[in-house]
């Protein structure tokens, strides 16, 4: 008996070639993306734009992660201090620093900026009231600027990082019976280890309702301007004292009529500055000095205030923060009344 074998072909399937998935052959510019040194000197030639702290970080995991990860990228915005030697060669070859560039045309005020023709120019001082700076914005930005986690508030004021503010306070209500008008009552100085932050700069400037002048270190050197009249005389070496130190000084002044403030409103007001007493350094009342009754300079005498950090702060907060002023029912009573919890 035979045995018959049956064979039998099986048909090619057929594969649709849209289940394959294509091979993604990358093009020029995205190999060059993912060589992190190439990347590194693509976005550092367009440091200069504003929007490189928010833009070019959406644009791909890749890039957030080279611009968090380089120094040098991370110096131009001014988020690091300088040590890179081509950031100092740029920054400051012919200035004595940077103010931080990506900031100063949103709030001039605070970096003693003006606009003029399209360009910014550096200012000897600029006065500002910090309500002010809370009405440069429409609302929507500024709820995001001012925001806890913004990431400007951790940039840098200045390259290579000032260290040093010195806070001078004129009020008249605090002024001791031996002294006369037109110098300030309260002397403070504060130091930040790491560099002022502008959210740190930000916060105290806002945080003390009143007319803050603000005279920045000068960017080149210059000769001092000589002053015939006692008491300029005196702001003047306070101006050359901040500018050896390479400090920022804020002149506070608070009108005669507080009344003449402005309203309070609650969008931004910070509740942390008691935070800051690790910063103080230094907190000197008037005791005696200014002008007399026959009109001469007698030169003012401070004296340091002995506290600890915490009680210091507070007593600067005391002093450079003013009662609320709500129209519909005057000054409040309480000299306390805007001092956040401890």
């Amino acid at each position: 008996m035979s045995t018959t074998t049956y064979t039998r072909t099986l048909p090619t399937p057929t594969v649709s070639t849209a289940m394959v998935p294509a091979t993604t052959v990358p093009t020029a510019s995205q190999k060059v993306f993912k060589i992190t040194e190439l990347l590194e000197m693509i976005i550092y030639k367009i440091r200069d734009q504003p929007d490189i702290m928010i833009n070019k970080q959406r644009v791909s995991k890749n890039w957030k992660a080279v611009i968090k990860g380089s120094t040098i990228i991370q110096e131009f915005l001014f988020q690091k201090g300088i040590i890179s030697p081509a950031v100092t060669k740029l920054y400051c070859s012919d200035m004595n620093y940077r103010k931080n560039f990506h900031l100063y045309r949103i709030l001039p005020d605070m970096f003693s900026m003006i606009l003029y023709n399209d360009a910014m120019y550096h200012l000897f001082n600029k006065t500002v009231a910090s309500w002010d700076l809370k009405d440069l914005l429409p609302v929507d930005r500024r709820i995001r600027l001012f925001a806890e986690n913004a990431s400007w508030r951790t940039m840098h004021v200045a390259q290579p990082p000032i260290k040093k503010l010195h806070w001078l306070i004129k009020r008249t209500d605090e002024r001791p019976e031996t002294s006369q008008v037109n110098i300030p009552e309260v002397l403070a100085e504060f130091t930040f280890p790491e560099g002022l932050r502008i959210g740190d700069f930000f916060d105290l400037i806002i945080g003390t309702e009143s007319y803050h002048t603000i005279t920045w270190p000068a960017v080149r050197n210059q000769q001092a301007r000589p002053q015939d009249n006692p008491t300029y005389q005196w702001y003047s070496s306070r101006d050359d004292f901040a500018n050896e130190c390479y400090a920022i000084l804020v002149k506070q002044l608070f009108p005669e009529n507080l009344e003449d403030l402005g309203v309070v409103d609650n969008l931004r007001e910070p509740d942390n500055l008691p935070k800051y007493h690790k910063n103080i350094d230094k907190l000197a009342k008037l005791v005696t000095g200014g002008d007399d009754d026959d009109g001469n300079f007698i030169t003012p005498e401070y004296l340091i205030q002995e506290l600890d950090s915490q009680s210091a702060m507070k007593e600067f907060l005391r002093i450079a923060q003013a009662p609320t002023y709500y129209p519909d029912c005057g000054i409040s009573d309480s000299e306390t009344a805007r001092m956040p919890p401890y």
